[in-house]
């Protein structure tokens, strides 16, 4: 008998809903393909990812749902952050709208919970510690590890995600901070579009490398830490494909940087893998 699943916010037993990565109110605006493709890579260490899994889903990406989180949850504090957010990405989707600090925040919010959700896509590639997991449900607070940006762009695809997840360290002597019980990641670049906007999202969760090192090269709007100021969307240049493809594969580079002592997956005691 398979143990019941674990809500990733709550800790709740059971009750586990398919949540829904993009939203149902946002399928206007993205393609109505009839099937989806996923794919898993794996590389060992410093060593090339290689194709372990791959899956053809019928129905459109919009269908997308992964299984992390109580109904609970996703019918409150959830559902609330998606009503708050919606009307701001519906404005930014039809090309205009100055985004005030507030808006900001509600949907640095938003991104940060889809890429929380997101880490749970795949068994045993999460990074956000359980308590932080927590305390974004109870405080309604971006991890301060996280850091988020947002462009818009000119690829012809309105809707693909891509995460590339990590463990790495510059010590010798191995991980700092050492990774808490179920987490076997402290390092992540996730990128995803939503009809004509792309969000980036880091987190870095190692000692003694620098937060912005993954930072995007090309002009991208950070959203958190949040701006001191109002600004416009429109006003950024849009991503070409090159340049989103540059941003969603920034983790590969740093792992090959000479400073990088290890980069890849760890055995469950923490040690390097052999």
């Amino acid at each position: 008998m398979k143990r019941p699943k674990i809500c990733i916010f709550c800790g709740v037993k059971g009750n586990i809903s398919k949540e829904h990565f993009w939203p149902q109110w946002l399928a206007a605006y993205l393609s109505s393909s009839t099937a989806h493709i996923s794919e898993l890579h794996e590389g060992l260490a410093k060593q090339p990812a290689v194709l372990q899994r791959r899956s053809e889903r019928q129905g459109s990406v919009v269908t997308k749902k992964i299984r992390a989180v109580c109904t609970t949850c996703n019918n409150t504090w959830m559902s609330a952050a998606e009503t708050k957010v919606k009307p701001i990405i519906l404005r930014l989707l039809g090309g205009s709208g100055t985004v005030t600090v507030e808006e900001a925040s509600s949907l640095a919010y938003w991104v940060a919970l889809k890429s929380i959700v997101g880490e749970h896509a795949s068994e045993g590639t999460a990074l956000t510690p359980p308590q932080e997991r927590h305390a974004f449900r109870e405080q309604q607070s971006v991890p301060y590890f996280f850091r988020l940006f947002l462009a818009p762009h000119l690829l012809q695809s309105d809707s693909g995600y891509y995460r590339h997840s990590t463990t790495i360290f510059r010590a010798l002597t191995g991980l700092s901070p050492p990774l808490p019980k179920g987490i076997s990641r402290n390092i992540h670049a996730t990128t995803f579009l939503v009809g004509k906007l792309c969000f980036y999202v880091t987190a870095i969760r190692a000692a003694g490398i620098n937060a912005a090192l993954l930072d995007p090269r090309f002009a991208m709007r950070c959203i958190w830490p949040l701006p001191n100021q109002p600004f416009q969307l429109e006003a950024l240049p849009p991503l070409n494909a090159l340049q989103v493809q540059v941003i969603s594969r920034s983790l590969e580079w740093v792992v090959q940087h000479p400073a990088v002592k290890h980069g890849g997956p760890l055995t469950p005691e923490g040690h390097r893998a052999a």
